[in-house]
């Protein structure tokens, strides 16, 4: 099946939004399936941007790897990601409580 390298935005003017996992590639082959989708921006939503089995994920080499593709890096960690710095969003096992956490500015909580 061959992809096209861009997608449309719809009618309200909004691109497309993937979601993508790293998870043993290597960066060459991670960054084509970038391409084929037509990804022009990364937004990194790990707490930790590091990967201790596959360094070309970590930041900052990441973010140069995919700047040396044409593909822009931003890093969203703090604001989306899940481990949460406040030490007072776990419980004593260490796991985290999820109800504890604020929604994000301008999202709805219904």
């Amino acid at each position: 099946m061959q992809l096209e390298n861009s997608y449309p935005s719809n009618s309200g003017g909004l691109n497309p939004l993937f979601t993508v996992g790293h998870s043993i590639l290597e960066f060459e082959h991670f960054a084509k399936l970038l391409k084929d989708f037509g990804v022009e921006l990364v937004a990194d939503v790990r707490s930790v941007p590091q990967s201790a089995r596959l360094p070309h994920f970590s930041q900052p080499a990441f973010e140069k790897l995919l700047g040396a593709e044409h593909i822009s890096y931003l890093f969203l960690g703090e604001e989306l990601g899940g481990r949460p710095d406040d030490v007072d969003a776990y419980r004593p096992d260490g796991r985290q409580l999820r109800s504890e956490r604020q929604p994000l500015a301008g999202k709805r909580n219904d």
